[in-house]
């Protein structure tokens, strides 16, 4: 397994909503990312074209090209 430094509750509940994301519809999915913001990766920058999630500096420099 990958270390991530999560405490082994946090580690579980992530493991247990990403086996539920498979199952569910894109509906539901939206629900539960609305339902708790912690859920979303932060930053999220959003354009046109695409998402990018996380703090990710030369992505976001290549936006500006």
């Amino acid at each position: 397994a990958m270390e991530t430094g999560l405490s082994d509750e946090a580690s579980a509940l992530i493991e247990a909503i990403a086996a539920r994301l498979a199952a569910m519809s894109e509906e539901e999915q939206l629900s539960l990312l609305a339902s708790d913001g912690m859920l979303v990766k932060r930053p999220l920058a959003v354009t046109e074209e695409r998402v990018i999630p996380g703090f990710r500096p030369a992505e976001w420099e290549a936006l500006k090209k």
